[in-house]
């Protein structure tokens, strides 16, 4: 990947990670490497749009970080049902060393208030003899959605699991949006655990 590809690949995960928090995340004490080089990106979902998008997102940046990587559903049409079958799919692939899955956990949803346009003198015009010289701006009440995804990271040899994460994506519908931020937190959670 050229520079000038890499510098593109930067921005656009760092634009995408404005909402995102990694809110949570545990690393097995007892592993002791290596950091791992061919990575398997698994998006656990029922929708095959959503798992690509997903997964091309997440194969990019960690190729970007000089890591080889292969989305799932290039090797594997269908979704599991299982992790274990994930890493067993894993153990066939050419160098393949570690596991990557992430899936949503739990969509929250809240009232928030949503600034409206306002009424214009025009407009109260039409309904009265005389209108405000003021209108009153309206707040109206919309939902905001809030996306935690858990993430797991397994150790194709062992089968074990060495690192877990949960991020929260706050107010947004993207999963364009979602996933960069939920890509650009788990690398670099994941590379500060010395895992990649």
């Amino acid at each position: 990947m050229s520079r000038w590809q890499w510098m593109v690949v930067v921005a656009v995960l760092m634009a995408g990670c404005a909402t995102t928090a990694l809110t949570n995340s545990w690393l097995d004490p007892t592993y002791r490497g290596p950091a791992f080089k061919k990575i398997l990106v698994v998006a656990w979902t029922d929708s095959p749009e959503v798992r690509q998008q997903f997964e091309d997102i997440f194969v990019e940046a960690l190729k970007a970080d000089g890591i080889a990587a292969v989305a799932s559903y290039t090797v594997i049409p269908a979704m599991m049902s299982k992790e274990t079958e994930a890493i067993a799919e894993a153990k066939k692939l050419s160098d393949v060393d570690g596991v990557i899955i992430t899936r949503v956990v739990s969509v929250q949803q809240a009232p928030t208030p949503t600034p409206m346009q306002p009424y214009s003198t025009a407009d109260m015009a039409l309904y009265r003899d005389t209108a405000p010289t003021n209108p009153t701006p309206v707040t109206g009440r919309g939902v905001a959605k809030d996306y935690v995804l858990g993430t797991d990271v397994y150790q194709v040899a062992t089968g074990k699991m060495v690192w877990w994460g949960q991020t929260t994506s706050f107010d947004s519908d993207s999963p364009n949006s979602i996933s960069m931020g939920t890509t650009s937190r788990i690398l670099g959670a994941l590379r500060s655990a010395k895992l990649l």
